[in-house]
């Protein structure tokens, strides 16, 4: 029962998450054309931003997937149907959390379950904090877009003027032969 519920709840995240996933990589195909401007090269900026795009998607699918079967309480039937054969799901704030329901009775055994879950969980919530702190400092480190080499001046060399011979001995003037 338990695999099914974990197969069900990772589903239902990775459609939604992979619709988002869609929707933002038309977002960014739609702006992208700007970096040009900005003197990026679009193709660069683009591979680079739909790779972070990526990376966010599956670290929102793994944490939401997480939170989703730590948070699920199981429910118990009792042996009569006929009082109420829906049991009431407990208010949602987004409506992602249908595979939640909601427990008739606590013994002091799921209690415990309940609090070794929540432990793992906020283990599980610090380490992966404790990841994308690191990850935040290293990018602080390099300059913060990741670049790690600055950028060179550029150096002006003796220029050919318009009226002069060209150098490739033509004989004819820059303007007419090389310098289109």
């Amino acid at each position: 029962v338990m695999r099914e519920t974990e197969r069900m709840v990772m589903l239902n995240v990775i459609e939604n998450q992979w619709k988002d996933h869609l929707l933002s990589m038309d977002h960014l195909k739609e702006g992208i054309g700007l970096r040009g401007y900005g003197q990026k090269d679009p193709l660069i900026e683009y591979k680079k931003e739909s790779f972070q795009i990526f990376q966010d998607m599956m670290d929102r699918i793994e944490d939401e997937t997480i939170r989703f079967l730590y948070f699920m309480q199981p429910y118990f039937e009792s042996s009569s149907r006929s009082q109420n054969p829906y049991p009431e799901l407990p208010e949602q704030d987004s409506g992602e959390d249908a595979y939640a329901t909601e427990a008739n009775g606590t013994s002091n055994g799921t209690q415990s379950d309940h609090r070794a879950a929540q432990g793992a969980f906020e283990d599980i919530t610090r380490n992966i904090q404790r990841k994308k702190d690191k990850e935040l400092a290293q990018l602080q480190l390099v300059g913060g877009d990741g670049s790690a080499t600055e950028a060179q001046p550029i150096v002006k060399g003796t220029r050919v003027g318009r009226n002069d011979p060209c150098p490739c001995g033509s004989g004819k003037k820059h303007k007419k032969c090389c310098g289109t």
